[in-house]
């Protein structure tokens, strides 16, 4: 028997136009590889690029199809006229391809708005805010460089590993009526507070269990929460627009801080707990100040919903994402958008940052995770993560060296940061994940179902 490997191919035969077999091979390959990113897809565009080359744009009876055909052909078959039509390409286009460089178009173009005198007052804070931050954060990051020798770092990342395969299903306690939402644990690290669909706002202790309900937005759904530094106050927003603060002490307590016509999806407090930001349907993002209870910025720049959004620990830097598939790296100290994360095939729907300060994680629709370093301005590490959404991912900044995933598939799977290998898959859901955080070493998730698991050693 002949082996599929030993049957010979004769890539010269030709067909009855001519054209071999590895000529054909060679256009079936580009037409699936390249063609929608280096042959335009407008028919103006088209008949630009070919006048570009010499070429007539117009062939008797010629439709649009058959034109972009034949310029097809033309960049397969040379380079010089390949290399021609790209430069023209990146040269002519903004955020979308083949885009006449004189046509102007108002509603892209960027454009800046007077900043209120508390704005200014903000962004003069967070400077020195953020300077002093990152300043503790690099002396801690040197400190520790200077004291642990190699067979630390070798032991510690041994004992993470193995810890980490260890996890499992330590406890199970349905929480509320409808699904949960979204999961925080407190700064005091004592107490995790669950936003429901119910618009419930649920609070239980490390052993899963239930000491405070607040029912007050009981009229619509929870999309997001967070707590306060001091850990008395959890911010709620929701899907008919409210953003509200309510007292941990009094299961009654309820303050609308700011209303809009468009669902809000998610809300973070600003690690100087001065500001909230939250991301809307409305394709903005808004931010907060706390004490005046007072929109400071509404900012616009994202092409379809904002879903999630992501404060830097030190203060400097906040991230957004949507539907658009894009996150937008921002800074606040300037209100100017410094990068760009594009790669994502659909909407981004969780963002979070390594506690190293240039590391952040989207988690998207395509379930996958992409890794990104400021530094580098550039996407460098892809996370097969779940086989559906990945709704969650969140860095353990009590105890850094792990990535934890939350994902439609019904999983909640643990990543090694230092090579993004998965260590373990949890699986004990009996729907949707939709939310993780941790105390300590253990796990937190939460979802469809209605509870909330612990995963534990």
């Amino acid at each position: 028997m002949v082996g599929l490997d030993n049957i010979h191919v004769d890539f010269d035969y030709k067909n009855n136009e001519g054209q071999s077999v590895g000529d054909a091979l060679k256009r079936l390959e580009f037409q699936r590889q390249e063609r929608l990113s280096i042959v335009p897809t407008l028919d103006t565009d088209v008949r630009r690029a070919l006048e570009l080359v010499g070429e007539p744009f117009d062939v008797g009876n010629e439709d649009n199809f058959t034109r972009r055909e034949r310029l097809a052909d033309l960049i397969l078959s040379n380079q010089q006229i390949r290399d021609t039509v790209v430069r023209s390409l990146h040269s002519n286009s903004g955020e979308n391809t083949a885009v006449d460089a004189n046509a102007s178009d108002v509603d892209d173009e960027e454009f800046y708005t007077p900043a209120s005198e508390r704005l200014i007052e903000m962004r003069q804070f967070l400077v020195a805010f953020s300077l002093e931050r990152s300043n503790i954060r690099l002396e801690e990051e040197r400190r520790r460089v200077v004291s642990q020798t190699v067979k630390d770092v070798i032991t510690k990342r041994r004992n993470l590993e193995g810890s980490l395969k260890r996890l499992s299903l330590k406890g199970m306690q349905v929480i509320d009526e409808k699904p949960i939402s979204e999961i925080k644990t407190s700064p005091s690290g004592k107490v995790i507070a669950c936003g429901s669909w119910s618009g419930n706002l649920s609070l239980v202790n490390d052993s899963l269990s239930k000491i405070y309900c607040n029912k007050s937005l009981s009229d619509t759904k929870i999309s997001g929460i967070d707590w306060s530094l001091d850990s008395q106050n959890v911010v709620t927003c929701t899907h008919d627009g409210r953003i509200s603060i309510h007292d941990v002490n009094d299961e009654k307590s309820i303050n609308i801080l700011h209303r809009n016509d468009a669902r809000f999806a998610q809300v973070r407090y600003h690690p100087s707990g001065n500001l909230i930001g939250s991301t809307s349907f409305d394709k903005t993002w808004l931010l907060l100040d706390v004490e005046k209870q007072i929109p400071l910025l509404v900012q616009e720049g994202h092409s379809a919903e904002v879903f999630s959004l992501a404060f830097q620990d030190d203060g400097s830097l906040v991230c957004t994402a949507g539907l658009d598939a894009i996150g937008l790296i921002w800074d606040l100290r300037s209100g100017k958008a410094i990068m760009s994360l594009q790669s994502h095939s659909k909407p981004i729907y969780s963002l979070d940052w390594s506690s190293n300060g240039y590391k952040i994680a989207s988690g998207s629709g395509d379930g996958t995770i992409k890794v990104w370093d400021i530094r580098k301005k550039e996407k460098v590490d892809t996370i097969l993560a779940h086989n559906s959404i990945v709704s969650q991912v969140k860095f353990n900044k009590q105890q850094p060296g792990f990535l934890v995933s939350s994902g439609y598939d019904r999983k909640v799977n643990v990543f090694n940061e230092d090579n993004w290998i998965k260590e373990r898959s949890l699986e004990g859901h009996l729907d949707k994940v939709m939310t993780v955080d941790f105390i300590g070493s253990d796990i937190f998730s939460a979802g469809w179902d209605r509870s909330i698991n612990k995963w534990g050693i």
